[in-house]
């Protein structure tokens, strides 16, 4: 009987000890949580598509290393995005030059009186589509780069040699 005693008096000062311990502990995280929280709500709206949403630093003391290091994160992949968008926007549109040529040029030889222009503008033909091989080239180049660390080969070009190229290239559009 006196053991049964001391077996409760036992757990009910265990308990008595315990519960305070367990109730501090819940009252020092509960901050913890919050700002965990707080992290979580930027994750999810990065995730729904908004890139700007960012940790206010301020509110999140005990966990700022990871809001830095999300913020951190977030402005990267915003950056990334936003120059991947760009990279495309100037794709098309450096496309559509030589495209726009080879559909001109293929009017053109429909229109052909002779055998000599018929040639010659089958030759515009192959060069504009020589220009968007290029193209396509230099956009897996730039792919490549992405991957691995660029090596330039710097060369020297004559801005006349250039322009006597460029100017009969493009006369017949402009």
């Amino acid at each position: 009987n006196f053991e049964r005693i001391e077996q409760k008096a036992a757990t009910t000062m265990l308990a008595l000890v315990l519960l305070p311990a367990a109730l501090a502990i819940a009252l020092l995280l509960r901050p913890v949580a919050g700002q965990l929280r707080h992290i979580e709500r930027a994750a999810q709206a990065i995730a729904a598509g908004d890139l700007g949403a960012r940790v206010n630093e301020r509110r999140v003391r005990a966990a700022r290393p990871l809001a830095q290091s999300f913020n951190n994160m977030a402005s990267r992949t915003e950056s990334l995005v936003r120059t991947q968008r760009e990279l495309l926007q100037a794709v098309s549109h450096e496309l559509r030059t030589p495209l726009s040529r080879m559909r001109f040029a293929i009017e053109l030889i429909e229109t052909a009186t002779d055998g000599e222009q018929r040639k010659q503008r089958l030759e515009e033909l192959d060069t504009a589509m020589e220009e968007l091989d290029e193209l396509v080239g230099e956009l897996l180049s730039y792919v490549r780069m992405e991957t691995t660390e660029p090596q330039l080969d710097l060369e020297h070009v004559s801005l006349q040699d250039m322009c006597d190229v460029l100017i009969p290239k493009y006369a017949a559009l402009h």
